[in-house]
């Protein structure tokens, strides 16, 4: 119960391998809920490969990522090496993203995001580009 407090950063960092028993709460009873900002981005690809030994163990699949930043998702969402393990993504909230960027990771992504996401949350600023190439910013704090 304690762990819902936490993001799944937070709580690998903090109670991995501290004794098998939080080892095995972390792999088989967590609900993995990823903030990418709280990644440090000195840690961010590590933290990735052992995210991805440790859903491929314990077949415990990310639920939900909450990003702001488009590089770090992209990272994840694009790569080969993490392809299967975020292609079962349940939901994903995104900020600060532009419209253009936001559908190809949904529907152009080797991820096949729209095949699996069940709620897609768009928070903050979205950008959006017109036919003229400009950019209109609208605020948003919608549930699609």
């Amino acid at each position: 119960m304690c762990f819902t407090y936490l993001d799944f950063y937070n709580i690998y960092e903090i109670f991995f391998c501290l004794n098998k028993r939080f080892n095995q709460l972390i792999q088989y009873q967590t609900k993995l809920h990823i903030d990418l900002s709280s990644i440090p981005h000195r840690k961010f690809l590590t933290f990735c490969f052992q995210l991805k030994q440790l859903i491929s163990t314990s077949q415990n699949y990310p639920l939900s990522i909450l990003a702001n930043d488009k590089h770090k998702l992209n990272l994840i969402l694009d790569d080969d090496l993490f392809t299967e393990t975020f292609s079962k993504l349940k939901s994903l909230t995104l900020s600060n993203m532009d419209s253009t960027t936001i559908y190809s990771m949904i529907f152009d992504s080797t991820t096949n995001l729209y095949q699996s996401l069940e709620r897609l949350s768009l928070v903050d600023e979205i950008i959006e580009e017109d036919d003229d190439g400009l950019h209109h910013i609208r605020d948003r704090k919608n549930n699609l």
